[in-house]
């Protein structure tokens, strides 16, 4: 994976990056999540008007709930399932069965930061 493009003097060519992303309009009214997008950067060099690839970032309930399990379930007794938000997008659910609440908070707030690099 290649890092943002750049000039000849290293320096980050923000010049119609949008445009080259090919990213709708955003707004304050679009969530977090719908305001991620992830794209393959094309070699350094290429020339400003070829284009980039980029996708919404997808969040899916199962692979969350699963990474969840793995730091959170301890014991046969103990259940973690995460679910779609049934009207929010983008938004998830997620049922406890024999685990502390305020320690699943605090592992998905952790879990967040660090895949968002603010360990």
């Amino acid at each position: 994976m290649g890092s943002l493009p750049k000039s000849h003097s290293n320096k980050l060519l923000r010049v119609k990056l949008g445009t080259r992303l090919q990213l709708p309009e955003l707004s304050d009214e679009f969530n977090t999540a719908e305001r991620t997008f992830e794209a393959v950067c094309p070699p350094q060099g290429t020339v400003i008007d070829v284009l980039i690839q980029a996708n919404r970032v997808a969040l899916d309930a199962s692979d969350i709930g699963s990474q969840l399990s793995l730091l959170l379930v301890k014991s046969s007794d103990q259940r973690l399932v995460v679910v779609p938000h049934p009207r929010l997008t983008c938004a998830f659910v997620c049922y406890l069965v024999n685990i502390d609440q305020i320690q699943a908070i605090k592992t998905a707030l952790l879990c967040a930061l660090s895949l968002c690099g603010n360990k």
